[in-house]
């Protein structure tokens, strides 16, 4: 508050303590020493909620990744890319949820067994390019491959894993021309316009319904050599269009569709079929807690210890008084 200035000070009414460790007791004392001092009102403190699964604000905390269930003995290990610039992160929340997953940081040609590999979505698709070849990872998609495992790419991803990357008007490097994996018969080309829209579909292969959105540059063409992997349409409009692409083997996989691990009828088929490849039996969905239902959860929390008459009065444009 010191550090302010008095115009910005005076838009001040009030403070929370979060993330409140202890006892909140032996916080009192303080707690009126700040209030003497600011001439504001402490509006709440808010005990640490240890088990609250909300998405990361905007980084990737690799050390939450990890998850392996002691109830189920066989457990997929699923790698995902630890490319430069990775976005929607969240896409794998719900994998990471599941008790016969564990997912697995990838940051180089790691002499790991790998049920899948998923090149995550990125911010600079040549940049991840350079990544994957510099630390070989390219070379360990391959060695998967052969070992009869599964390949994913998500929206940037999916543009890697194709056999060309054309950037004409060079928005994302410096280059026109790159040549990708070639592990699908795709082409992308950048536009300088950006596709930003909320999609439902339906999964090919198995007839499970998908959800999500779409937020890309690039443009990818399917080749004669794979298939659509889903069939989609917007929220808004009703004409259903083909989207992504699949190879004929079923082990490479590309799609533009965020949050397609959200569908829990597709994300029990593609865990199921990595299971078959292991000869374990399947395994039926499991009931997770919804973000909706997560938010409902942390505004109910909040609602606890905050003082909310006073917020209201603030809201209405009054002045409240110290707790």
């Amino acid at each position: 508050m010191a550090l302010l200035s008095g115009e910005e000070a005076a838009l001040v009414k009030g403070f929370v303590i979060n993330k409140f460790r202890g006892e909140a007791g032996l916080l009192t004392p303080g707690l009126k020493v700040v209030e003497t001092r600011t001439g504001l009102p402490c509006l709440g403190v808010l005990p640490y909620l240890r088990d609250l699964r909300l998405p990361e604000e905007d980084a990737v905390t690799w050390n939450a990744v990890s998850r392996r269930s002691a109830d189920c003995p066989d457990v997929l290990t699923i790698g995902v890319a630890d490319v430069p610039c990775i976005s929607n992160f969240t896409d794998l929340d719900c994998l990471r949820a599941e008790g016969d997953v564990e997912l697995v940081r990838i940051s180089g040609s790691e002499d790991l067994l790998l049920d899948a590999l998923i090149l995550p979505g990125t911010k600079n698709t040549p940049q991840a390019l350079r990544y994957l070849q510099d630390c070989r990872i390219d070379r360990l998609v391959r060695r998967i491959l052969a070992e009869g495992g599964t390949v994913v790419g998500l929206c940037g991803g999916y543009q890697l894993l194709g056999k060309r990357i054309l950037d004409p008007y060079q928005i994302e490097s410096t280059h026109k021309e790159l040549k990708g994996l070639e592990l699908l018969d795709v082409e992308t080309t950048f536009g300088p316009e950006k596709v930003t829209v909320q999609v439902k579909g339906i999964h090919r292969a198995s007839g499970s319904p998908i959800e999500g959105y779409q937020v890309h540059m690039g443009r990818t063409v399917r080749g004669e050599g794979v298939e659509p992997l889903f069939d989609i349409q917007t929220f808004a409009e009703g004409d259903v269009r083909t989207e992504g692409a699949v190879s004929s083997n079923g082990r490479v996989m590309g799609t533009y569709v965020h949050g397609v691990f959200d569908s829990s009828a597709f994300r029990r088929y593609f865990l199921n079929r990595l299971r078959d490849a292991r000869g374990w039996s399947p395994v039926g969905p499991q009931a997770h807690t919804s973000l909706d239902q997560e938010l409902d959860r942390w505004a109910a929390y909040v609602g606890r210890y905050l003082n909310l008459a006073a917020l209201e009065t603030i809201i209405a444009g009054g002045k409240p008084g110290n707790t």
